[in-house]
């Protein structure tokens, strides 16, 4: 049970509602760059009494920059990132080693979609090469990493 959940893509906040419901002690923060979606989704939210998401409006980058200097990844308890907004080999990439080096010890990252297209495939192929066998899983719609657990 992450005590912090942060996911890159709320859409329409379904799986944003599930990462909230699995653990209601936890705080959630997702990020969407469209005003619509994220607003509908908070809309949501709000209707539905789910009182531990927060809805941040804004692009990936400058998001996590904030997050970063408000020291959530430095929060020393289990953390879960659920990557859903970008489905391109560079963009992967780059949360993957963004996440390497600035969460501490434990957490799971969680990539949807890493068989959509031949960027996802390429990107995940490369993160499954730079972890232990052991910390992948492949669930052939999504991968998990596990680290320092």
């Amino acid at each position: 049970k992450p005590g912090k959940v942060i996911e890159l893509g709320t859409s329409a906040g379904i799986s944003t509602l599930y990462l909230a419901l699995g653990n209601p002690c936890s705080e959630v923060i997702t990020v969407e760059g469209n005003p619509g979606l994220a607003g509908k989704a908070s809309e949501c939210f709000t209707e539905n009494n789910i009182g531990n998401i927060k809805v941040i409006n804004n692009d990936f980058s400058p998001a996590l920059q904030k997050l970063k200097a408000d020291g959530i990844f430095h929060y020393s308890g289990l953390k879960l990132v659920f990557i859903d907004g970008d489905h391109s080999y560079k963009p992967v990439i780059s949360y993957y080693n963004y996440f390497k080096e600035n969460l501490t010890y434990p957490y799971i990252l969680i990539f949807h979609d890493i068989w959509w297209s031949e960027g996802m495939q390429k990107a995940w192929k490369e993160i499954v090469l730079s972890c232990k066998k052991n910390d992948i899983i492949d669930l052939f719609s999504m991968g998990i990493v596990f680290v320092g657990l």
